[in-house]
């Protein structure tokens, strides 16, 4: 038997049906009615899919994102391999997460890649084993920061990075002990995650306890950052002979340095201060800008 769409009949049994759908995507408070249109129509699809696609939203304490502004392969390569490490940890409460511990040992025999002028080797910024792996953590540790966790361990660089604020960066280097260590405060576990495109590292702290979007609705976090006693950067300048008289080349731009920079978090709770913390401490040195001047003479 062919029924028409035509047919009353069978109009109001569909307009039934998406009502109880979109009834249930309100009563859940997660699922938009698109949601669960989808889910009902893919239930042949394949389950992996349908479990990462369908999974109930979660509660986001917090997100931050920086730039990628080196795109040597090396370093790219290493920053996808942290990021597939962080992903989906979970902390539990009052529990602690190291990045050392959690990605082991930095070495080529571990599967890491030279890093494309990752080190700061005098003037120079040099290759090094894992290089770029910083930018990952150093996200990580301002989504740490934003869902008020514990900072236990956490050191800056030596000179200040250009994808984030000074005093807000974190350095991971096995050899120095130089860790970033951090503890979930909060009553339910918290889970790590995070993805790389093109242009930027995200990093997400995320959880499905309801309690979490009561602790978002009630608190507000802000920083502030006091830098004194700025050094300004030198000029070095290099000779090219592949360049032509009055030609020039920026190989890095200067970086200033400071003598101190504090990091303070407030933590506002239903808007009044209920916490400001003085996070961290440090100096930066300068790091000279380096320009090549070409000598080749016409012919």
């Amino acid at each position: 038997m062919i029924i028409s769409f035509r047919s009353k009949w069978l109009r109001c049994v569909i307009v039934v049906v998406l009502m109880t759908f979109f009834v249930t995507g309100i009563q859940n408070g997660y699922q938009t009615t698109e949601t669960v249109f989808l889910n009902w129509f893919h239930k042949d699809s394949n389950p992996d899919q349908q479990k990462e696609i369908f999974e109930p939203s979660q509660y986001v304490l917090a997100e931050f994102s920086t730039p990628i502004e080196n795109r040597g392969p090396g370093r790219i390569f290493n920053q996808k391999k942290v990021m597939s490490i962080f992903k989906d940890k979970v902390i539990e409460p009052d529990s602690t997460f190291s990045v050392l511990d959690a990605i082991g040992s930095m070495t080529a025999e571990e599967g890491w890649q030279m890093g494309e002028k990752s080190l700061v080797m005098g003037s120079k910024l040099v290759d090094g084993m894992a290089g770029g792996i910083c930018q990952p953590v150093t996200t990580l540790y301002n989504a740490a920061l934003l869902s008020d966790f514990e900072i236990l361990k956490r050191f800056n660089h030596a000179i200040a990075l250009t994808y984030v604020d000074p005093g807000r960066d974190a350095a991971i280097y096995r050899a120095g002990g130089q860790d970033l260590v951090i503890k979930n405060t909060h009553e339910f576990p918290v889970t790590i995650k995070g993805e790389m495109t093109k242009d930027q590292i995200i990093i997400r702290l995320v959880t499905q306890d309801s309690r979490a979007g009561e602790w978002k609705k009630q608190h507000e976090i802000n920083f502030e950052v006091y830098k004194t006693g700025e050094i300004p950067y030198r000029q070095v300048v290099r000779k090219d002979t592949s360049l032509a008289v009055g030609e020039k080349k920026v190989i890095h731009e200067g970086i200033k340095g400071y003598k101190n920079v504090k990091l303070f978090r407030i933590v506002k709770k239903d808007g009044e201060v209920k916490r400001r913390e003085l996070i961290s401490q440090n100096s930066y040195l300068p790091f000279p800008e380096e320009i090549v001047k070409g000598t080749k003479k016409a012919e």
